[in-house]
């Protein structure tokens, strides 16, 4: 599937538009780091094991984001 790569370059800061490899770096540095540390911070405050259902959640949230932020242009 192809939702932990989008995720990774819409939460770098890409646009519908517009995508740059530096997007996809920063993306990618910051989908690791969240999908890295929500576990342990979700352990820590539920103590059961959802460590993949809130990795998923996380991941399409993130998309739902970025998507829902998407500047809109002027048209004339």
């Amino acid at each position: 599937m192809a939702f932990p790569a989008i995720a990774a370059i819409l939460i770098g800061g890409a646009s519908v538009n517009r995508v740059t490899i530096w997007h996809v770096m920063i993306g990618t540095f910051l989908f690791q780091g969240i999908l890295t540390m929500t576990p342990t911070v979700v352990n820590a405050l539920i103590k059961t094991d959802m460590s993949e259902t809130i990795r998923i959640i996380v991941s399409n949230g993130m998309i739902l984001y970025a998507l829902t932020r998407k500047e809109g242009g002027s048209r004339g």
